[in-house]
C-alpha cells in the first residue's frame, strides 16, 4: 500500500507552507483550549479572538506544543471577568522552538504567556500587551 518510511526523509512538498489559522472569533463558555496548534511546521496564527466566559474553569487561549518555525502574532485572548479559580494561560508553548510570539494582546488571565520551549530563536517575543495577571510573562 501507499505509505511513507518512518526511516526515510519526512515527505514534505516543496516550498510547503503550515497551517494558517487567522481571523476566527472563539468563545469558550467553560474553559478549555481555544485554538491548538500542534505538530506544525512554518506556521501562522495571526488576528484570532479567543475569550473565555468562566474564570472557574481551566483554560488556554492558544496552545502551541511541538511546533517549529510557527509566527502566533497579533492575536486578542482574555477572560470575561480578572484571573478567577481555575488556572488560565493566554498563550501556553511546550516543546517547540524557532517560533515567534508579537504584538498580541492578552486580559484577565493568571499567566499572560507561559513557555516550556527551546530558547533558540533571537528577538522571537516582543510588542506583546500584559494586563491584569497574577504573572504577566513566564519561562520555564
Amino acid at each position: 500500500g501507499l505509505g511513507y518510511d518512518p526511516s526515510g526523509p519526512i515527505p514534505v512538498t516543496a516550498n510547503a507552507d503550515g497551517w494558517e489559522v487567522r481571523n476566527n472569533t472563539i468563545t469558550m463558555e467553560k474553559g478549555g483550549t481555544g485554538i491548538l496548534y500542534r505538530n506544525g511546521v512554518n506556521g501562522l496564527v495571526n488576528a484570532n479572538s479567543v475569550k473565555n466566559d468562566s474564570e472557574p474553569n481551566d483554560y488556554r487561549g492558544i496552545f502551541t506544543e511541538a511546533s517549529t518555525f510557527i509566527g502566533v502574532s497579533n492575536n486578542t485572548i482574555f477572560q470575561e471577568n480578572s484571573a478567577g479559580l481555575g488556572t488560565a494561560y493566554g498563550v501556553y508553548s511546550a516543546g517547540g522552538q524557532a517560533n515567534t510570539f508579537q504584538c498580541n494582546c492578552i486580559d484577565n488571565t493568571n499567566v499572560g504567556m507561559l513557555f516550556f520551549d527551546m530558547a533558540d530563536f533571537p528577538n522571537a517575543v516582543r510588542g506583546n500587551n500584559f494586563n491584569t495577571h497574577c504573572t504577566g510573562l513566564q519561562i520555564g
